[in-house]
């Protein structure tokens, strides 16, 4: 079993949400993620994660509100599952940097149809719909 933790970084523009997009270097869109180091959390994990892909220090980050993604990823002869917890991080300031060389080549603020449509996986997609449905039921 392989465990990630990500970010679904949002940002308030205007009435409507934005979501913060990353492309890795093999061309997929998802949300920000990454393995945790030794003794790390699974939130500092996914803040430093979010930080080394996006440039993004300035989060205020709900740490009693996550999704889970499971899937089974296959590498080569290897069958992988894989399970990715994801908090949900209010951005305050939206710019971005990205590192040269690292693993993600792009990255996106999206309103969340254009963002639907960019995310390269079904579980990335429906886990949106359900971010979604909360940012609904709250104010943020």
């Amino acid at each position: 079993m392989d465990h990630s933790y990500g970010i679904v970084p949002i940002y308030k523009d205007g009435e409507r949400y934005k979501f913060l997009l990353v492309k890795s270097r093999a061309g997929h869109w998802n949300f920000p993620k990454g393995h945790a180091e030794a003794g790390e959390s699974d939130v500092k994990a996914a803040a430093r994660e979010l930080q080394e892909e996006t440039g993004i220090k300035n989060l205020e980050l709900h740490e009693d509100i996550f999704f889970i993604q499971a899937y089974i990823r296959v590498d080569g002869p290897e069958t992988i599952s894989k399970t990715v917890k994801f908090y949900l991080g209010k951005v305050t300031d939206p710019t971005t940097h990205i590192n040269d060389g690292d693993e993600i080549v792009d990255c996106r603020w999206e309103h969340f149809d254009e963002a639907l449509a960019l995310l390269t996986h079904e579980e990335s997609r429906k886990m949106l719909l359900e971010v979604k449905r909360y940012l609904g039921t709250v104010e943020i």
